[in-house]
């Protein structure tokens, strides 16, 4: 069977286990996706974590080091995050049948988090309001997931949850996720290989990670290449940005309002960027009410379509 078959398969059978939360918890979709995505999320992460480490002892750096600060640079410097035990999936795999599965799981969170910045505050805490039965059945399901049987299979899961979470919420899944094809297809127009990229309503977060995909397609270092804004207005959906981000290797800045600026200004909550930004792309709901004005940024204000303006690059519809 073909690699993108078997990932195909994969994202059904997860989608089913997943989709139970739904069925015995009556909870909406923006309210389970979290905690599930934050399950996948952490496999993923030991799964990333004992690669970098096998790497290490190819190389035999693991050799050198004298703690955990040194051996948490150097995984980190393989674009991992750090993982320590008391973070691991497959501890949780262990613990007796009697166990609090929702406290155990808040507390990996949480320890995941205390190591990794990137992280901090983003992944989901709520595990203690679902069944220790429930839980058990999702860890064992997502146990089995295979990230060596294709490119970015993580990536290919996180959209497909995301895509199915979306259509649960009908029309008001567009606040959080824009179509990969779409937003690959912008990315390939406005071409950011380098510079600044801003998205007044940035979701999940899905236009940064296509503009690094982007940069690493032509052989080049995105973090070196790129900074990212994003501006969005709901915590939930920036804790989840943040997730999406960590797990491909991206980071960026988040604010609830972004002023973009020559001007001095004071502005309350906001994060002022008074530097040119190169590329703006954006596919905000119309829920988010996002507007621009002519002093804030002369070179977007009122853009509905896309181009460039003086070899800045912008794709924008609202």
């Amino acid at each position: 069977m073909s690699d993108f078959k078997n990932i195909q398969e994969l994202e059904k059978r997860l989608w089913a286990a997943a989709d139970q939360l739904r069925a015995n918890t009556g909870l909406t979709s923006q309210e389970y996706s979290r905690p599930v995505l934050g399950l996948i999320f952490l496999r993923y992460a030991e799964y990333r974590y004992e690669q970098a480490k096998e790497r290490l002892t190819e190389k035999q750096s693991s050799r050198r080091m004298k703690g955990k600060d040194d051996l948490k640079t150097a995984i980190q410097a393989e674009g991992a995050m750090y993982v320590p035990d008391d973070a691991l999936f497959s501890n949780l795999l262990k613990l007796p049948e009697d166990e609090d599965l929702g406290k155990a799981i808040n507390d990996t969170m949480k320890a995941l988090e205390a190591e990794n910045e990137a992280i901090k505050d983003a992944l989901p805490k709520t595990y203690t309001r679902f069944d220790n039965d429930i839980l058990a059945s999702l860890l064992k399901n997502f146990a089995n997931i295979r990230f060596d049987i294709g490119s970015d299979v993580f990536g290919r899961i996180y959209e497909y949850f995301l895509t199915e979470f979306a259509r649960s919420e009908g029309q008001g899944g567009g606040e959080f996720f824009t179509p990969s094809p779409l937003v690959r297809l912008i990315a390939e127009i406005i071409e950011p290989y380098h510079g600044k990229v801003f998205d007044p309503a940035c979701g999940s977060g899905g236009m940064f990670v296509q503009s690094a995909a982007f940069v690493e397609e032509h052989k080049k270092i995105a973090s070196d290449e790129l900074s990212c804004f994003g501006q969005e207005k709901t915590g939930d959906t920036v804790r989840l940005a943040k997730m999406n981000l960590a797990v491909h290797g991206c980071k960026a800045i988040f604010a609830k309002e972004i002023v973009i600026t020559t001007i001095s200004t004071n502005a309350p909550d906001s994060l002022i960027l008074s530097w040119q930004i190169r590329h703006l792309m954006s596919m905000p709901s119309r829920k988010t009410g996002w507007k621009t004005t002519r002093r804030d940024f002369p070179s977007v204000c009122h853009v509905q379509t896309m181009g460039t303006i003086s070899g800045y690059s912008f794709f924008m519809r609202h």
